[in-house]
């Protein structure tokens, strides 16, 4: 499958806890980590990629079987994973509304039941998720905005930033970052949505987008300087992924923490544009994107922290050439540095794997049958968590969409273990509940008629 059918369609869519001292501990049958300031301390998925690292890990041990729940917002494409309330009782997601209907794109979600609490308009917010500080305070992106509401949907402040952005995690100083399309890097302060620094990477390291369309050598899917979330090192410094050199090359550029905010750090270009976020591991040693979104070879790419320069080029640690198309979804990192991805398209030779930084596979997995892999992957203490599709492959390799499924693999020796039923398929990361419940947002990109879409909840069975 070329990097042209499914990049197309995408661009069709426009695309036991810790207790922490007089906090009230969400009761959980998983056994999850507690979370740090400015996150509330049990709730184990926090936002885009399941917290500002991007490493799509969640603390939690998690359930062999689950069974549905309930189903909510049917029609509502959803691109980016919910998230859940301070106390946990309620979720938040950002859709894409039905065809004709562009009056309701942000929904609270009460999570015993699926019933809508409350939501709000604001019909381009499907590329954030929601983020919720430990006070229970709402934050988001919606076009050229970065939104903040009280959990009641109450709207706080509204700043303007200087093009639409893709979604915003929190620093460990308690600021709020993003970054826009055009490049530019924003702190916010969390009370207030004041910027505190504005930081325009195309001036500082001269860099320009990448060519817009497909087939070309541009950033994502869109052609602009930027069109992923940012990533966040545990120590504050921020990654993102975007222009590079010139309009056939990207770039993964790092902004460092210093004593006065952010400053120019190092970059390492790409072959092409990227559409993964930069995915940094727990201990904040490697950066890891995928390259050769335009192109009809894709890499996985490893860029080692300790072996940069303080400013100027730095040089791929790792680079391993994938089977299939390039990647559309950041990978797994874990601890070390190793790698948890998936492939898409007719011509791959496995759908998922684990690797090592230096470049040795540990495991691959390949679903069998026309069961393909289609979301970013989830990573549990104990199991690989994600959405799968029966795909057969028509004239230009367009995918002719199956029955669609939540699919779990143990993540040691990434054996196939479950599959469980879905009304259509997804691309955003499957979501974890402090209880272990599991969350689909439903894209229907492949179906393109739209059949259900929208948001399920399963619990374990």
């Amino acid at each position: 499958m070329t990097q042209l059918r499914l990049t197309t369609l995408l661009a069709i869519l426009a695309l036991s806890g810790c207790e922490d001292a007089g906090e009230k501990v969400i009761p959980q049958a998983s056994v999850c980590i507690g979370q740090e300031v400015p996150f509330y301390p049990n709730l184990p998925y926090l936002g885009i990629h399941a917290g500002p690292a991007n490493n799509d890990l969640v603390p939690c041990q998690t359930a062999d079987s689950y069974r549905l729940a309930w189903q909510a917002l049917p029609g509502h494409r959803i691109g980016q994973p919910n998230t859940l309330s301070a106390d946990g009782k309620v979720t938040y997601v950002t859709t894409q509304p039905p065809r004709g209907d562009t009056s309701n794109t942000l929904f609270a979600i009460d999570v015993a039941s699926g019933r809508v609490i409350w939501s709000h308009a604001y019909p381009s917010a499907v590329t954030s998720s929601v983020e919720v500080d430990r006070t229970g305070k709402l934050y988001l992106t919606a076009g050229a905005f970065v939104v903040s509401l009280e959990a009641s949907g109450q709207e706080r402040w509204r700043t303007g930033i200087d093009s639409p952005g893709f979604g915003l995690h929190f620093t460990p100083q308690g600021e709020i970052a993003s970054v826009s399309n055009s490049g530019t890097v924003y702190l916010l302060a969390m009370e207030t949505g004041e910027v505190l620094q504005k930081i325009s990477l195309s001036e500082i390291y001269g860099f320009v987008p990448g060519q817009a369309g497909v087939g070309g050598g541009f950033t994502g899917v869109s052609g602009n300087f930027s069109d992923n979330t940012l990533g966040i090192a545990p120590n504050g410094d921020i990654y993102v992924i975007g222009g590079g050199p010139d309009p056939d090359h990207g770039a993964l550029i790092q902004l460092r923490r210093g004593p006065n905010g952010l400053e120019a750090g190092w970059y390492a270009v790409t072959q092409g544009g990227s559409a993964t976020s930069p995915a940094i591991s727990p201990e904040g040693r490697y950066v890891v994107v995928g390259d050769g979104s335009g192109t009809k070879t894709g890499r996985l790419l490893w860029a080692d922290t300790e072996k940069c320069p303080e400013s100027g080029r730095c040089q791929w640690a790792q680079a391993i050439e994938l089977s299939g198309a390039p990647i559309l979804g950041s990978p797994a990192v874990l601890p070390g540095g190793e790698v948890i991805f998936w492939e898409l398209g007719a011509d791959k030779t496995r759908d998922l794997a684990r690797v090592s930084p230096q470049g040795h596979f540990i495991w691959e997995t390949d679903l069998g049958g026309n069961l393909d892999w289609t979301s970013v992957v989830t990573v549990s203490q104990n199991h690989v968590i994600g959405t799968a599709s029966e795909l057969s492959y028509g004239l230009l390799g367009i995918p002719r969409p199956g029955p669609d499924f939540l699919v779990l693999l143990e993540r040691e020796s990434g054996k196939f273990l479950a599959k469980f039923p879905l009304s259509d398929d997804s691309f955003a990361t499957v979501s974890v509940g402090p209880n272990g419940d599991l969350y689909v947002g439903m894209l229907g990109v492949l179906s393109l008629n739209q059949r259900q879409a929208g948001l399920a909840k399963f619990v374990p069975n």
